[in-house]
C-alpha cells in the first residue's frame, strides 16, 4: 500500500500518483492526498495494465477514507462522510480521547494573542474567492516577504507557494501564524546573483494567467512585471525542476528592479551583480519548488537554518511593526510589487511605441518566442543582429529544441549549417538583408520564383548569389522595401529582422 502525498495537480507532473502507478508495478494500492481531490474509487492500470485502485479524501476532514481487503486479497475504496460515522463505537472514541488530549496540550499556545491586525490579510483573489497567492500578488504575500527581507536585513525576500491560510483583522493569534506557515521551514540568507533571481521569478511566472504555481514568488525589495502574451519558454528536467529557459526565447518576467536601500528607490536589476536573498532552506539549500538556479551548491549561504519560519513573523509584527498591522496592507492584492499584463509591446519594452512602424512585428515576434529583448527593459530596434542570431530565430521557428551552448547561438548555427542554411561563418557578423533573406529562403527549400524588381532603383546592389532569394522574398510578400529601395547590403536593424521574421512565419504558415 502507498500513501502518497503526490496528488492529480498538472503542475505536480510528472510525479502525479496517477502517474507514478502508470509507471510501476507491485503497489496495490495508492492513498492519495496534496491536491485535495475527491476520489472515493479510482483505478488506474500499472505498467502491467493491471488495476491499481486509487483513493483521495478531499480536504479538511469531511470524509474519511475505506478500504476493505477481503479474505482474497481483492480491494475496494470508498469515502465515508464524518456526518455518516457512528461516534459511539469504542474505536471512535478512544482515538477521538487521543486527539483531544493532544490538543488540548497546544490550544493555550494557539490562542496566545501576538498582535493585532487593522485589516485582513489573505490568501485569495478578493472578487473571486478563489486562492490567488500562487499566481499573483496578495497582502499576506507581502507580508511574509517584507519579513523575511527586513528581520534578516536581506536585499530581497522571496516567498513561495507555502503560504497557507488567511489571517483575519483583529487578534493575531500564534495559531493563526502557524496556519500561515505550518511546515516548519528555516530561514536563511543567502548570496546569488541577479541571473538567479530573474530566473526564479520566470519559473515561477510559468502558469501566470493558466492556473495557479507553488514555486511563483511573492517579493519584497523586488519589483516586476510578467508578460502572460509570452508563450512559456522555461524547459524542465524530468523531475519537473528548473533546467533553462530556452534560448533565443523571450522571458515572460520583465523589468525586474530591485530596492536601492540608501535611496529608497527601485533601479534596474543587474543579471551579474550579486544580492543577498532572504527565504528559507526548502528553497534556497534544498531547491525546492524546482528551483534548482538555488541550492547548497549553487549559493552562499551567509545565514542558516537561524529560526523558523512562523517565529520571523512574529517577531516582525511584534518588532518592527509594533505588534500592528496597519493600512500599509490594506490592499488585498498588495502594494504593486507585481504587474501582470497581457501584451502588447508597448507594456514590454520602454523603446517600441504603438505609433512605430515595426511595433507589430515586434509584438509578433515577442509573443512567439522569436526574439526577445536586450535587456533593460529595451527590444533596441536600430541595433544589429547577428548572423547567429538569425540562425537560432529560424532554428526556433523550424521548431528545433536547441540544447544550451557557450556562445548561446552555437547550438543554432550548427543547426544552420546541418540544414543548409548557413555555412556557418562569421556567426558575430550583423547580418545584411539579403543574407536574412537568403538563409529563409533556403530553409523552405530554395523555391524559383520570380518577381518584378524593376520598381526598386537599387537592385544592382544584389550580390548574385542571392538574386533569387530576394525575388522570392519579394514575390511573397516578405521582403518590401523603403522608398523604393530594398537596402540589401546594409546591416539589417533588429525592427528589419522582427519585420522580416514575421513576414516569413506568416508566410509559410499560411
Amino acid at each position: 500500500m502507498a500513501l502518497a502525498h503526490l496528488g492529480v495537480d498538472p503542475s505536480t507532473s510528472p510525479y502525479m500518483s496517477t502517474e507514478v502507478i502508470a509507471n510501476t508495478t507491485g503497489i496495490d494500492v495508492v492513498l492519495d492526498g496534496h491536491s485535495h481531490t475527491v476520489v472515493p474509487s479510482q483505478t488506474v492500470e500499472n505498467a502491467e495494465g493491471e488495476d491499481v485502485p486509487l483513493a483521495q479524501t478531499g480536504t479538511k476532514s469531511e470524509s474519511i477514507g475505506k478500504l476493505v481487503i477481503t479474505a482474497d486479497g481483492a480491494m475496494t475504496t470508498e469515502l465515508v462522510s464524518l456526518a455518516d460515522m457512528d461516534t459511539t463505537t469504542p474505536s471512535y472514541t478512544a482515538t477521538m480521547k487521543f486527539i483531544e488530549g493532544i490538543q488540548e496540550q497546544y490550544l493555550g499556545m494557539a490562542a496566545e494573542v501576538v498582535g493585532t491586525s487593522e485589516v485582513d490579510l489573505t490568501v485569495n483573489d478578493p472578487d473571486t474567492g478563489e486562492r490567488a497567492v500562487r499566481s499573483t500578488e496578495t497582502n499576506l504575500g507581502d507580508f511574509c516577504a517584507d519579513a523575511y527581507r527586513i528581520m534578516l536585513g536581506a536585499d530581497i525576500g522571496l516567498v513561495n507557494g507555502g503560504v497557507r491560510a488567511d489571517i483575519p483583522a483583529g487578534d493575531v493569534t500564534y495559531g493563526d501564524i502557524i496556519d500561515v506557515h505550518p511546515y516548519g521551514n528555516l530561514m536563511c540568507v543567502a548570496q546569488v546573483t541577479g541571473q538567479q533571481i530573474i530566473d526564479a521569478l520566470e519559473m515561477g511566472a510559468m502558469y501566470v494567467g493558466e492556473g495557479e504555481n507553488g514555486s511563483f514568488l511573492q517579493v519584497s525589495g523586488l519589483k516586476y512585471t510578467i508578460n502572460t502574451a509570452i508563450q512559456i519558454s522555461v524547459e524542465l528536467d524530468e523531475a519537473g525542476s528548473f533546467a533553462g529557459v530556452t534560448d533565443g526565447y523571450a522571458y515572460r518576467v520583465s523589468d525586474v528592479q530591485v530596492l536601492d536601500s540608501e535611496t529608497g528607490e527601485y533601479v534596474p536589476m543587474d543579471p551579474e551583480a550579486t544580492y543577498t536573498v532572504a527565504s528559507h532552506n526548502y528553497m534556497l539549500k534544498e531547491a525546492g519548488s524546482g528551483m534548482t538556479m538555488f541550492g547548497k551548491d549553487k549559493v552562499t549561504l551567509l545565514q542558516d537554518e537561524v529560526m523558523v519560519d512562523s517565529e520571523i513573523l512574529i517577531r516582525y509584527l511584534q518588532e518592527e511593526l509594533n505588534g500592528v498591522v496597519g493600512e500599509e496592507y490594506a490592499d488585498p492584492c498588495g502594494q504593486g510589487r507585481i504587474t501582470i499584463v497581457t501584451g502588447p509591446a508597448e507594456d514590454l519594452y520602454a523603446d517600441v511605441t504603438e505609433a512605430d512602424w515595426y511595433y507589430g512585428a515586434v509584438e509578433y515576434v515577442t509573443e512567439n518566442g522569436i526574439m526577445i529583448g536586450v535587456g533593460d527593459n529595451r527590444f533596441d530596434p536600430a541595433g544589429d543582429t547577428t548572423r547567429g542570431a538569425l540562425a537560432t530565430m529560424l532554428a526556433r521557428f523550424d521548431g528545433q529544441e536547441l540544447p544550451q551552448t557557450d556562445p548561446w547561438y552555437q547550438a543554432g548555427m550548427d543547426w544552420a549549417v546541418e540544414a543548409g542554411v548557413s555555412d556557418g561563418t562569421m556567426p558575430d557578423q550583423a547580418v545584411t538583408c539579403v543574407q536574412a533573406v537568403t538563409m529563409m529562403w533556403r530553409l523552405v527549400g530554395e523555391p524559383e520564383v520570380e518577381a518584378d524588381l524593376s520598381g526598386y532603383t537599387d537592385t544592382a546592389e544584389i550580390p548574385s548569389w542571392g538574386r533569387q532569394a530576394v525575388e522570392w522574398a519579394v514575390a511573397s510578400g516578405i521582403m518590401q522595401g523603403s522608398d523604393h529601395q530594398l537596402t540589401p547590403t546594409d546591416p539589417a536593424t533588429r525592427a528589419e529582422i522582427a519585420q522580416l521574421m514575421m513576414k516569413f512565419c506568416q508566410s509559410v504558415q499560411g
